[in-house]
């Protein structure tokens, strides 16, 4: 009987440090989620923001640098608002997820850097993003050196289509500030796409934008070290 209620109690104590545990990663979260509707599911877990959605939902932060990263599932279409969001990370600092739609629309300044060695993005993309908005957003890919290649600002995905906003777009060695498929620039975007020499001091992948009806898109290299 004693080792019965022993038992008992080391599952209790173990699920009360989990449910301690998500609490205190709620707690330290540096975001602030707003969401309407009924079918949004947010989680806290080694410092990942991860929502998964069909609703319409507001992530904004205060500016300020952090580690955290986002995730973000489209469980349907999703229309997502960020806003003032500044994160510097080993790993992808915002990823989208899911097979549906998401629209993006971007308020204040945004940052997304990725300062891992090796090729990941400012932003990964699975399938379908559109951006939109009259705010700023900044995404730069892994830095990468001679050995590793870097990552692309914003990378992954069938169609990126960008409606809106101030664009900056940075890819590391031998990547491309934009490396989306299917890219499109329309509305009054004002897109700036930098990609990065290789170790042999060329420009292998670029970007390559398919649709370009209104806005202004510019494009340079970054010499690699």
């Amino acid at each position: 009987m004693k080792h019965v209620t022993s038992y008992i109690f080391l599952i209790i104590a173990f699920l009360l440090l989990g449910v301690n545990g998500v609490a205190a990663q709620k707690s330290e979260c540096p975001f602030t989620v707003t969401f309407v509707g009924i079918n949004t599911d947010i989680s806290y877990d080694n410092k990942v923001l991860s929502i998964s959605s069909s609703d319409n939902v507001t992530i904004e932060g205060d500016g300020t640098s952090t580690g955290w990263g986002i995730e973000i599932e489209s469980s349907g279409p999703l229309m997502v608002t960020i806003k003032d969001l500044n994160i510097e990370r080993k790993g992808v600092p915002l990823k989208i997820k899911g097979e549906s739609n998401c629209s993006i629309t971007i308020e204040g300044t945004n940052r997304f850097v990725s300062t891992g060695s090796s090729g990941t993005a400012g932003i990964e993309v699975k399938d379908f993003l559109y951006l939109q908005g009259s705010g700023f957003l900044t995404a730069i890919g892994a830095k990468g050196d001679s050995d590793t290649p870097g990552g692309a600002g914003i990378g992954g995905g069938q169609s990126l289509i960008i409606d809106g906003g101030i664009i900056h777009a940075e890819g590391g060695v031998g990547a491309a500030g934009i490396s989306s498929g299917n890219t499109s620039i329309a509305g009054n975007a004002f897109v700036i796409a930098i990609d990065g020499e290789d170790a042999d001091d060329v420009i292998a992948t670029t970007t390559q934008i398919e649709n370009h009806t209104k806005g202004l898109f510019i494009r340079g290299e970054q010499e690699s070290d």
